[in-house]
């Protein structure tokens, strides 16, 4: 995980829309489709999202 493969770079992108969210052993995991990041899951879809979010904002 933590790949980019999107057209715009992963430092660029705010990773709020698209976003899929999916249901991993352990958890869930939110991808941004735009830029093709993703994050290690966790255990709620909200936590995930907020996760990918963060990063966005450097956090």
């Amino acid at each position: 995980m933590g790949g980019s493969r999107g057209k715009i770079r992963p430092g660029e992108c705010g990773h709020v829309a698209p976003v899929i969210i999916r249901e991993v052993e352990h958890g869930y995991v939110a991808k941004c489709l735009t830029s093709g990041t993703d994050r290690p899951a966790k255990e709620s879809s909200e936590e995930a999202l907020k996760a990918l979010q963060e990063l966005a904002r450097g956090r």
